[in-house]
């Protein structure tokens, strides 16, 4: 969650390792404890593949935005269009091109 708001906020001082991750879920559990909240072992489990998931696919997410956003400024920079995985082209400014699905540039 940490290198995802680091990203996010591109301030890499808010990553935090591993022995401050554990530190910090401990003193989150020892707060917790004070408030009795009753759930089942299925509500549990989902939550924690709900957390797992949200962490490794969050980052993803960042990186794969920040690689977008970094080609656009490039492309800006150069005067190309932003290039598709497939390696075609695209122009926005070429009123006669319309992007498919498959990223695939179409002239009419």
């Amino acid at each position: 969650m940490h290198a995802g708001l680091a990203a996010l906020s591109k301030c890499p001082e808010l990553a935090i390792g591993e022995a401050e991750s554990k530190q910090l879920a401990e003193a989150a559990g020892k707060v917790m404890r004070h408030y009795p909240i009753e759930t089942t072992q299925k509500t549990l489990d989902w939550a924690g593949l709900g957390l797992l998931a949200g962490t490794i696919y969050g980052t993803r997410v960042v990186a794969i935005g920040m690689r977008r956003d970094r080609e656009r400024r490039e492309a800006r920079a150069t005067g190309a269009g932003p290039i598709m995985g497939n390696g075609a082209t695209i122009f926005p400014h070429d009123a006669g091109s319309v992007v498919d699905l498959t990223g695939m540039v179409q002239r009419h």
